[in-house]
């Protein structure tokens, strides 16, 4: 039997007898017997923006993942990565400020590959060499504690890893690099499903019948436009992932929204935020105009609170003393009740603004934090007035920035 198998993969171009797609120009998972999904290309393990808990290939793989959820009767081969580089907060065409192997962040790993499939096993670090037949494949991460119901489990050669194995439902899991050549792969997928990837001998599929020729520069043309519709839905997607990246103005917090904000603070006044030393006892402080800014910057389950402002007073204290300078303007950035949508959050205390006033303090709600940048976004922000208001409003920063 001739099994028909689907790689979906951004870095494998051409195999005579396979159908190769990129991550986002998939074709119908049912159309074939096996999918092969390569969760090893470095295009998975890059993320172009400064937070670490995401990937370029994000949308797509949430949605191969529900592709997945919808097949009716295909099997899928999922392809875990060896032990690259994960790399974060692009800095130039090629270069990016942040990197780190895989084995050195596990989370991460789980994060990243739970996007695109479900995980119900540990991974540890060891490299390996296996043996499948005359083909020997390489593997940098072995399975610990897989399901009961794995079959056909293939060991590494010496150590006895598990580092291949098959579900109840026939799909297989490996760290092993099978896509390394069109034997390795054939040889893999005959060890698990049997049958033949390939019946028939090279030359038959040289041999000219009929419109053949005609026939395959149709595909051909058909495929660069499938590629170049895809591209754009890459970039589509990407765009929609930056949006989503400063939408969590709305629900982080901790880490991942002060790499938001950060973000934002960046882009709008053109300061680099990126070697600020955080020493516990503020969150970022920037100079504009002659002009110092001490923040806190905070995501809360309830509403803004007497105690997060005086936590930013005292900080702002200690810092104007530390630097032995006149005096500084405390901005309290807070992601209040961020469980509940924004329209539905209650207004923030009169008895907070006025004890904000009191302490000379400017309290930003994330929301109107988030309209702000739209603003800019869309070339609408008057950068000088928000500096202006910035420095001379108190209590709690309303619409006033949006005044010409």
């Amino acid at each position: 039997m001739t099994l028909k198998i689907q790689i979906v993969s951004n870095r494998i171009k051409h195999l005579e007898t396979y159908a190769i797609r990129p991550y986002g120009s998939i074709e119908t998972f049912d159309s074939f017997d096996i999918n092969i999904i390569d969760l090893a290309c470095p295009t998975i393990w890059v993320h172009d923006e400064s937070n670490s808990n995401y990937s370029n290939e994000g949308k797509n793989l949430e949605s191969i993942a529900r592709m997945i959820s919808k097949s009716a009767k295909s099997r899928f081969v999922f392809i875990l990565p060896k032990n690259i580089e994960y790399k974060y907060a692009k800095k130039g065409p090629y270069d990016y400020f942040f990197k780190k192997l895989l084995r050195d962040n596990m989370e991460l790993m789980y994060r990243i590959l739970s996007l695109g499939m479900k995980i119900n096993y540990s991974i540890e670090y060891e490299p390996n060499i296996t043996q499948i037949k005359d083909i020997t494949f390489q593997s940098d991460f072995y399975f610990t504690n897989t399901d009961s119901n794995t079959e056909k489990v293939i060991y590494s050669k010496d150590s006895e890893r598990i580092v291949s194995f098959m579900d109840k439902k026939g799909n297989v899991v490996t760290t092993l690099s099978i896509l390394s050549s069109q034997e390795s792969i054939d040889t893999f997928i005959q060890y698990y499903y049997g049958g033949n990837t390939n019946d028939y001998p090279k030359w038959f599929s040289e041999i000219v019948f009929n419109n053949d020729i005609e026939i395959r520069k149709d595909i051909e043309k058909r495929s660069a436009d499938i590629d170049s519709l895809n591209e754009i839905i890459t970039q589509d997607n990407k765009k929609l992932e930056m949006n989503d990246f400063y939408k969590k103005l709305l629900v982080e917090t901790g880490d991942e929204m002060v790499d938001v904000v950060f973000d934002v603070i960046k882009k709008i006044f053109s300061i680099d935020l990126t070697n600020y030393i955080d020493n516990k006892k503020e969150d970022f402080s920037f100079t504009l105009n002659g002009k110092t800014f001490v923040g806190e910057i905070k995501g809360v389950n309830e509403n803004i609170k007497n105690r997060h402002i005086s936590e930013l007073e005292h900080n702002k204290q200690e810092f104007i003393e530390k630097k032995g300078i006149d005096g500084a303007k405390g901005i309290l950035i807070i992601n209040r009740e961020r469980k509940t949508r924004p329209d539905e959050r209650s207004e923030i205390n009169e008895e907070q603004i006025e004890y904000a006033k009191k302490n000379d303090l400017l309290i930003i709600d994330s929301v109107t934090l988030l309209n702000i940048f739209e603003s800019f976004l869309q070339n609408k922000l008057n950068i000088e007035r928000l500096l202006e208001v910035l420095c001379n409003s108190t209590g709690l920063l309303g619409d006033e920035w949006r005044k010409e």
